[in-house]
């Protein structure tokens, strides 16, 4: 074989090669392309999503000084746990004084008690006696009255009858002497009922002390439930001054220092569930009607670009994000320019979700041939 001949083999044997090349390079770029195609129509994808938790804020409810305070970022804390302890020896002096005056107020209470079952049982007596003395005047007095009157009418008709000379002048005297007799008897009588009735009078008033004691026991029970009252607020102030954790969590942030005053309602630190997380992302208006519930979506987080998360879509959202704006934006001026609205739709994350951390950066892939 000639020189020229094989020049013309070696070329056309590269060429064979360069063409097999190229074939096959674009058949892979094919079914790339294919693949990226139906990847397209079969998934909607977005990379502007976070990992979102529930941030639960811990704050104080009463103002005071912190005395243990050993929480560092990052910590993970279980639900109950110590997180600070404020100075309570203030509300504890005040309970104290609490606990003195309510003592004080049982010491009155039992006093007054004691007096009025004293006067009560005094009172009792000298009233029921009073009363029966006082009924016997009264018989006494009407009946003096009574007498009084059948003497004045007897004197009256011995003087008609001695006017007509049928009677002697001494059965007139007579008669005069016994109406006068009844009524010196009958004053005597009113004298002594209204004695008698003064001092029912008395014991009467007396008796009202029974009262008065019932009116001032009273008044100190109302004065030792306003006590109890502040004792209880103490007892509640004193709890919230032990801040414990309401879940289990990790801290993300602290605001404060031991030894540091705080104010109610004072930022302590800041805490998440590391069990409760999920995928937020922005989806264009576009492709929200290829969205369903139950959806599932491959999730791929920036921190760990070797690992596939798993998940699934949980809630659409019913309105744009640019609702929520704080700051509306109209067109009075006509001019408009029409711009693709977002809709929010969260993620559950079903696979490994105790790894992420709330703000990663994550892109979503989300299947819409699943229904």
């Amino acid at each position: 074989m000639s020189e020229q001949e094989n020049q013309s083999a070696g070329m056309s044997a590269s060429r064979i090669i360069t063409l097999s090349g190229i074939s096959i390079l674009s058949i892979v770029i094919l079914v790339v392309v294919v693949k990226w195609l139906m990847f397209r129509v079969s998934h909607v994808s977005e990379i502007d999503a976070r990992v979102k938790s529930a941030i639960t804020i811990i704050s104080s409810t009463v103002p005071g000084r912190i005395v243990e305070f050993d929480i560092s970022e990052g910590d993970i804390i279980k639900k109950g746990a110590l997180i600070s302890r404020l100075d309570s020896e203030s509300v504890a002096l005040r309970n104290l004084e609490l606990d003195a005056r309510i003592q004080a107020i049982d010491t009155q209470i039992n006093e007054h008690k004691t007096n009025r079952e004293i006067v009560n049982n005094q009172t009792t007596s000298q009233v029921e006696s009073a009363k029966a003395r006082l009924d016997a005047a009264t018989a006494q007095v009407q009946e003096a009255q009574y007498e009084t009157e059948r003497t004045k009418s007897d004197y009256k008709r011995a003087q008609s009858l001695a006017e007509k000379k049928l009677i002697a002048t001494r059965q007139l005297d007579q008669a005069r002497s016994v109406a006068n007799k009844a009524r010196e008897k009958h004053r005597a009588t009113q004298a002594r009922a209204i004695s008698i009735r003064a001092s029912y009078a008395e014991a009467i008033a007396t008796r009202q002390r029974v009262e008065l004691f019932d009116s001032q026991i009273e008044t100190l029970l109302h004065n030792r439930r306003a006590f109890e009252i502040q004792k209880l607020q103490l007892e509640k102030d004193l709890a919230d001054r032990t801040i414990l954790s309401p879940i289990d969590g990790v801290v993300d942030q602290t605001f404060v220092h031991n030894q540091e005053y705080v104010s109610p309602g004072q930022r302590l630190l800041l805490i998440h569930d590391p069990s409760n997380i999920w995928i937020s992302t922005n989806i264009k208006e576009s492709e929200i009607r290829k969205l369903k519930i139950g959806q599932l979506v491959d999730i791929h987080v920036d921190a760990y670009p070797d690992q596939v998360f798993e998940g699934s879509v949980e809630q659409i959202g019913t309105a744009a994000t640019s609702q929520f704006a704080l700051i509306p934006s109209p067109n009075p001026s006509g001019n408009f320019t029409k711009i693709t609205q977002r809709i929010p739709v969260r993620i559950a994350i079903v696979s490994d979700q105790a790894v992420l951390n709330p703000g990663m950066m994550v892109e979503v892939d989300i299947d819409i041939t699943n229904d």
